[in-house]
């Protein structure tokens, strides 16, 4: 090749080399090259955010090269190519370094985003980029977890104390001699009840209910009535029943539904429970009973 041919062959190469080169728009440290001037279908701000939220990203495809670029020229660069005004909280900082191609430039930003655990927020027609909020451990999940846990735990902690106490208390209780001058004063009063205001005649007739109208404690009024009247306290109240039962059983003219009558009228409240218990203390049905009677009279 001659001399003169090898001059006319580097400047068509240098023409076209710088023709090249012209055709990328870069940024002034050189690092961002878009393929081209347009931005594509424009992206709203909240779009924008919905977008990396959602991870689908609409934005288009762009080269983005660049080696300790700052972040803040790539987010003015990217404001100005896709036309939202873009704003960063003071304090952030830093440089970016990277080879992406073709890549979607809202997915760049996610990326870049990431890498300094920043978000966006849209307010307006403003994307705002700031530092992520921190997580508050009070409104977490497994915070409320932990606390529910917590909460249960300490519940059967304080049952099983109240329990074990409980326990204490009635052993305690029941190791402690009973005065013999209170336990027969009290079923003195007892035996008023039944025998004169005829308390079991209350099919809800209870401890309790005897303990209450004594103004005693219902463990008193049973340590009285199973160590000062050798009873457990049904076989106290039916006793009463019973011989209430065969007083009206003696006097009683009517039917046999006038003795169902009669359990009813002494505390039974169903037809078994009053024949059951009746004849247990009597050996004989209240029918059996009354037929005696009458036959006997």
């Amino acid at each position: 090749m001659t001399a003169k041919k090898r001059s006319v062959f580097f400047i068509l190469y240098f023409l076209f080399f710088n023709l090249g080169l012209s055709s990328l728009r870069q940024d002034n440290n050189g690092n961002l090259s878009p393929e081209n001037s347009t931005t594509g279908q424009p992206v709203s701000a909240q779009q924008l955010v919905e977008n990396i939220k959602n991870k689908k990203y609409s934005g288009e495809p762009r080269n983005f090269i660049l080696k300790d670029s700052s972040f803040k020229d790539l987010v003015l660069g990217l404001s100005e190519y896709s036309g939202i005004n873009m704003v960063i909280d003071p304090g952030i900082s830093g440089t970016i370094s990277c080879y992406l191609k073709k890549v979607p430039w809202d997915q760049a930003l996610a990326v870049f985003l990431k890498q300094y655990n920043l978000t966006i927020t849209a307010e307006g027609n403003i994307i705002r980029i700031h530092k992520k909020a921190a997580k508050n451990i009070f409104t977490s999940l497994f915070f409320k977890i932990l606390l529910l846990s917590a909460l249960i735990v300490t519940g059967l902690l304080a049952f099983v104390i109240y329990k074990k106490k409980s326990r204490t208390n009635a052993v305690d209780q029941k190791k402690t001699a009973l005065n013999h001058q209170f336990a027969r004063e009290y079923a003195k009063k007892l035996t008023y009840l039944l025998e004169t205001k005829k308390a079991f005649r209350n099919e809800n007739l209870s401890v309790q209910l005897l303990a209450k109208e004594l103004s005693i404690p219902a463990y008193q009024l049973s340590r009285i009535i199973n160590e000062h009247m050798s009873k457990t306290f049904s076989e106290l109240i039916n006793h009463y029943r019973i011989e209430e039962a065969k007083k009206l059983l003696t006097t009683a003219k009517e039917s046999d539904q006038k003795i169902l009558d009669i359990g009813y009228d002494v505390g039974f409240s169903t037809k078994t429970s009053f024949n059951k218990v009746f004849k247990k203390y009597t050996l004989m049905t209240p029918t059996e009973f009354k037929k005696k009677q009458t036959k006997s009279g």
